[in-house]
């Protein structure tokens, strides 16, 4: 019996907030720009009783009901011990408070099938850090981190919320932290996998050739269609015929429908940790 084609999993990204929420909007123009289909922000964040993180919620709140963002729903997420809401990150109770609330949230999200793009993106760096601690507990290879890198001139420009957007060009770019899922290491570390996924790898890059293999593993490193082709020296045309040969391949070890899947993130999904990228 054949098995249905799987659906691109929804995308959703996690971002912390600060005194700055041009970056949460810098960060997101850039995933939409490379065509992450996000369907939801969530911003967590401190109790709002200072000032400055007052008026940056205020203004991300704004920008995010413009018709840019008419297809990001937005949800915040305040940091909370019990029901109270956390205003500082002070004392050991606190920070697992915050602890807590990235666990119960990414929990939640990977429950309901979400790919989470966390985005180390402002407020206290404590805030972040646990952030990260706690996704390696839940995220798989196919979930992202984030940082958004800008110029002194483009922080200058954009401080405070100044300016919200970036014109194309600006010295400002998105890096993918280099990050692994704490089960990732651990069947690193092990013996090799015989479940029916690793073999169904294998037998796929059994019969790959050299070239189609480097597509597969710059798909699987988390590399969007366009960046394979610049990696690889091809032309975006050549990348996508070898990607059809390689879901062929795929189609025959899932016995999946003579449809390809929907989008090549289904690829880092399958191979990531085969391939240990």
């Amino acid at each position: 019996m054949s098995l249905p084609t799987l659906p691109e999993p929804p995308h959703i990204a996690v971002a912390t907030l600060g005194g700055q929420p041009q970056i949460i909007t810098l960060t997101l123009d850039f995933l939409l720009a490379r065509g992450v289909p996000l369907d939801t922000l969530v911003v967590v964040h401190l109790e709002l009783d200072n000032p400055r993180y007052q008026a940056a919620h205020r203004c991300l709140e704004q920008e995010l009901a413009t018709p840019r963002y008419a297809n990001v729903r937005y949800r915040p997420v305040i940091v909370r011990q019990w029901s109270r809401p956390v205003a500082d990150l002070d004392t050991p109770e606190m920070l697992d408070a915050a602890r807590d609330t990235f666990d119960t949230l990414f929990r939640d999200l990977k429950l309901h099938g979400y790919c989470i793009h966390l985005c180390l993106s402002g407020g206290r760096r404590l805030l972040g850090y646990l952030g990260m601690l706690v996704a390696q507990q839940h995220f798989s290879c196919a979930d992202r981190v984030w940082h958004l890198y800008s110029s002194d001139a483009v922080r200058s420009h954009t401080r405070d919320g100044m300016v919200m957007h970036i014109a194309e060009g600006a010295e400002a770019r998105l890096l993918p932290v280099p990050f692994q899922p704490l089960g990732w290491l651990a069947s690193r570390n092990g013996e090799p996998s015989h479940d029916p996924e690793n073999l169904r790898c294998q037998q796929v890059c059994a019969l790959l050739s050299k070239r189609e293999h480097e597509v597969l593993h710059a798909f699987a490193s988390g590399l969007d269609l366009e960046t394979v082709a610049q990696r690889l020296c091809i032309t975006i045309k050549t990348v996508d015929t070898h990607k059809s040969k390689i879901y062929q391949h795929c189609r025959m070890a899932w016995e999946l429908p003579d449809t390809e899947p929907r989008h090549y993130s289904w690829l880092r999904e399958k191979f990531a940790q085969f391939l240990k990228v």
